[in-house]
């Protein structure tokens, strides 16, 4: 694990390089490395995660989301937050009200607008309640941002493996074996 020191602080830097290491003990140096990180900062960077996320796939996730935010406001609005929170939020908007239609903006709330999507749907409803109680994500109209939806679907696609190649390390780490996480995780949550 190395360090980057910024002004007092220092954050842990973690590398992915020892999670796709076949080298003995690599494993389990990736997981004490984590654990430290969660113990003493509670947060961490990673490197050397191109393998598993390349940058091209991040430059076309940021590419897709600074044309997502270009668009002009009456276009964002039509994808609108929907009872899943997802979809577009405005200034002002804050995704506490869960539900569809447009709830009157406090001023005192966010000072950013969002795209808020789920990879597969939230993850905590059972499939057999999602179509009734949860809609799907909404996005741009394709004709609207040509390749968004696919930039977006990449993207999950590969954070999604990233975090899987991580389990066995949190599993390590916090001292159970390395599968004990198998089977666990069937829907992601971004």
């Amino acid at each position: 694990m190395t360090d980057v020191v910024v002004g007092e602080q220092w954050l842990p830097v973690l590398d992915v390089s020892l999670l796709l290491s076949k080298d003995e003990g690599a494993l389990e140096r990736f997981a004490r490395e984590l654990r430290t990180a969660c113990e003493t900062i509670g947060f961490y960077f990673l490197e050397n995660y191109e393998e598993l996320l390349p940058q091209s796939v991040v430059k076309g996730m940021l590419e897709a989301s600074t044309a997502a935010h270009a668009l002009p406001t009456e276009h964002k609005e039509e994808w609108w937050l929907n009872g899943s929170d997802s979809g577009f939020m405005p200034v002002g908007a804050t995704t506490r009200w869960g539900s569809t239609g447009r709830p009157q903006l406090p001023e005192h709330d966010g000072v950013n607008e969002a795209v808020l999507f789920w990879g597969n749907g939230p993850p905590w409803v059972p499939p057999e309640r999602q179509l009734t109680r949860f809609s799907e994500n909404q996005l741009p109209q394709k004709e609207r941002l040509p390749g968004f939806r696919e930039a977006v679907q990449t993207y999950l696609d590969s954070v999604e493996k990233l975090a899987r190649a991580m389990l066995p390390a949190y599993a390590l780490a916090l001292e159970q074996p390395s599968s004990f996480f198998e089977g666990k995780f069937d829907k992601p949550c971004w």
